[in-house]
């Protein structure tokens, strides 16, 4: 008995030990990441994720339903089509023309209610929000300096455009098979902001293309900043809602009430 408790003493000490040592070595992310992937017997970051995570609400508001085209009956898809789409694990398929429905289908536990993630699609819906506050007036426009928002980057000549067109020559990083990189602790970590904050321009802007979850970051604070609303408020009003989204949606936040993952997690 006593060589037992020994044992797990000696084992809850080194648990102790190994999360001191991620707390003060700023990597207590793993902590989530491990929660998240590994003990639910996944390898990484699923379309299902937005359940393990605090979410902003992305409101829809007057739904306008998509009209069929036609009977639908007669379209099918090939069998060639059907072990492609088995193959890459699709969820869902849908096919519009004329801007009707003429084809939809779901595989496994999904169906048209069902939530998952967009992964990188995010990055454009983020990007499409600086062109609605460039059209209201709130920002001056994709030449206007982001030293204007931020000042840790007076004098690193980065624009706005830089940030969208993935040119600004800050290294992010982007690696997702480095537990210990910034795109492991964007995802799984709780300040975002300080973590994207605390990357320095390390090239001239505009230069080298180099694709980098960062970048959107960055253009997500600037919304925040310059319309005084969080991104999802922003999407949702000036796209969501006006497109006639019949169900609200989700983005992933890093912790209650803070800044959505905005390169992802929509």
């Amino acid at each position: 008995m006593n060589l037992l408790r020994k044992r797990l003493f000696t084992t809850l000490l080194l648990v102790f030990a190994a999360v001191l040592g991620l707390y003060f070595s700023g990597n207590m992310h793993l902590l989530k990441a491990i929660k998240s992937t590994y003990l639910v017997g996944k390898t990484g970051p699923t379309i299902d994720d937005y359940y393990k995570f605090i979410n902003i609400t992305v409101e829809a508001n007057q739904p306008q339903p998509l009209l069929f085209y036609g009977v639908t009956s007669n379209v099918n898809l090939t069998p060639e089509e059907e072990d492609l789409f088995e193959k890459w694990e699709t969820s869902a398929f849908v096919t519009l023309k004329d801007g009707k429905m003429l084809f939809e289908k779901y595989w496994d536990k999904y169906s048209d209610e069902s939530l998952t993630n967009s992964f990188s699609m995010a990055k454009g819906f983020t990007s499409l929000c600086i062109g609605a506050a460039i059209k209201e007036g709130k920002i001056k426009s994709t030449n206007q300096l982001i030293s204007d928002f931020f000042p840790e980057y007076e004098g690193s000549g980065i624009r706005i455009k830089h940030l969208l067109q993935m040119s600004s020559g800050i290294d992010f990083g982007e690696s997702y098979g480095d537990p210990f990189g910034f795109m492991a602790k964007a995802y799984y970590g709780t300040d975002v902001y300080n973590l994207t904050l605390s990357k320095k321009s390390t090239k001239p802007p505009g230069v080298e293309w180099k694709y980098q979850g960062g970048n959107t970051l960055l253009l997500s604070f600037i919304i925040q900043k310059a319309t005084g609303k969080s991104l999802s408020t922003y999407f949702s009003e000036n796209f969501w809602q006006p497109i006639g989204a019949k169900n609200d949606a989700l983005w992933t936040l890093d912790i209650k009430e803070g800044k959505e993952r905005s390169y992802c997690c929509f």
